[in-house]
């Protein structure tokens, strides 16, 4: 039995019900074969040519919509062209007598109230992104000190053969770019396992989907690591010449 409140029966709990003067009306649920069969014998049988519908004929066309493929950081975008694209189809086509109006019907109501609570749950996620950007960037400039203060020695000792600054500043750049191509290449398989974990110890199994979303999106969620990538090395090399010039501050460069 179809239930009353679902919006796809359009209120249609297909029971039997008089129809007045033409007897009793039996609802049906049947393909689109089928249908379009019936109304083919009834144009053209000649005798059902006095034969014509009781009431007006409602014709409903359902267009999945696929959620697989939504995109928050587009969803305002996805809402205006849902709203055009309703706006545009309502009452189009209509042709008297044969369609009297059209009217189009979306998820407007749900999408929004989702769209409000992914802002509300930007908030905290924001600040503990924020939180822990900027936790990552001072360990990384405290191992940058820490690696510069222990290499004074050698560092002395390439100045006392005739190194320049930049020459000792090279030499420590392609120290940490072997060990950052080297953390680039460990570092994200070892936080998607350790994730994985996590995920499985901590939410219940019908959470645990969610996790699919990165890893069958790597490459998407890498590429969002982009800036913080960029800022951790930008905050290494400044660090590393702030604690290169006063060593030497007579030095010639």
């Amino acid at each position: 039995m179809a239930r009353l409140n679902d919006p796809f029966w359009h209120g249609e709990n297909f029971e039997t019900e008089p129809a007045g003067a033409y007897g009793i009306s039996f609802p049906a649920l049947v393909s689109n074969t089928t249908l379009l069969s019936v109304f083919n014998r009834l144009t053209s049988d000649p005798a059902l040519a006095s034969t014509f519908l009781a009431t007006p004929l409602d014709l409903y066309w359902y267009y999945e919509f696929d959620t697989s493929r939504l995109d928050i950081n587009k969803f305002d975008d996805l809402l205006n062209g849902l709203n055009t694209t309703l706006v545009q189809v309502t009452n189009t086509p209509v042709e008297p007598p044969y369609v009297d109006r059209t009217t189009s019907l979306g998820p407007t109501d749900l999408l929004q109230l989702y769209s409000n609570r992914i802002a509300v749950l930007r908030v905290p996620l924001q600040s503990l992104a924020f939180l822990i950007v900027a936790l990552v960037l001072f360990f990384v400039s405290l191992m940058t000190d820490l690696l510069v203060e222990r290499q004074a020695g050698v560092i002395a000792l390439l100045r006392s053969r005739g190194a320049s600054r930049h020459q000792v500043f090279a030499s420590l750049l392609a120290q940490g770019i072997g060990l950052g191509i080297i953390a680039l290449m460990v570092g994200p398989l070892l936080a998607i396992l350790a994730t994985g974990l996590l995920v499985q110890r901590t939410l219940a199994s019908a959470d645990q989907a969610a996790f699919g979303l990165i890893t069958s999106n790597i490459a998407q969620a890498l590429w969002g690591l982009r800036w913080l990538v960029l800022e951790t090395v930008g905050v290494a090399l400044s660090h590393s010449r702030l604690h290169l010039m006063p060593i030497y501050p007579a030095s010639s460069p």
